[in-house]
């Protein structure tokens, strides 16, 4: 008889364990979606674009996707993923190291995209928001610059993407968006004037996106 009083009063016990635990939750980060257009926000997502440079650049899938294959470096005795050196059918672009790429890159976009959408609401210094804001131009340019390189043209997002979106190939014209971008928050140096009026030769510019003189 004991032994049921004791069962019975542990059951009791553990039934009412769950009414007395606390459900608040602690947001460890402190960053909510409440704070959307913070300054500690907007500083996150600079950071946090950053974050896909260590999994690529100086790593074995950075070497791999941008060096086997050409003049500057092959395979040796050790080591994975030799079909991307040697060309063979397993090279598609559904092949790990280049999925990787494809999911970090474009998360790091979205991100920079989140970042540069915030910026004219976010209560800061004004220098140094320029300064961030030229980092997640450049960051986004770069990750733009090297999926163009491996997968020809791409989907091109130019903001924050918070629902499902087709996706659409951008004409090469992504090129010039990604040259352009860096440095839009950057004062801008005058381009050369065209020199019609003294015979000289006119300079043309550098990059093929530049509007030309007329």
């Amino acid at each position: 008889m004991r032994k049921h009083t004791i069962a019975l009063l542990g059951a009791t016990l553990l039934v009412g364990v769950p009414a007395c635990v606390n459900l608040d939750e602690d947001v460890v980060t402190g960053l909510t979606p409440g704070s959307y257009g913070t300054q500690a926000v907007f500083e996150s997502l600079v950071k946090a674009s950053y974050e896909p440079l260590r999994s690529f650049y100086a790593q074995e899938r950075g070497f791999t996707v941008t060096e086997f294959g050409t003049d500057i470096f092959t395979k040796g005795a050790d080591g994975s993923f030799k079909y991307i050196n040697d060309y063979t059918t397993q090279l598609n672009p559904d092949a790990q190291y280049f999925r990787e790429t494809w999911v970090d890159f474009y998360q790091a976009i979205n991100t920079a995209n989140a970042a540069i959408d915030q910026a004219p609401i976010v209560v800061m210094d004004s220098t140094l928001k320029a300064r961030r804001l030229a980092e997640v131009r450049f960051l986004r340019a770069l990750y733009y610059f090297d999926l163009v390189q491996m997968f020809g043209p791409l989907t091109l997002t130019l903001h924050e993407t918070r629902t499902p979106t087709p996706s659409r190939r951008a004409p090469p014209s992504i090129r010039c968006t990604t040259r352009s971008s860096p440095i839009s928050s950057t004062p801008k140096r005058p381009s050369p004037p065209c020199r019609r009026s003294t015979g000289e030769r006119r300079r043309e510019p550098r990059s093929t996106c530049s509007p030309r003189c007329t």
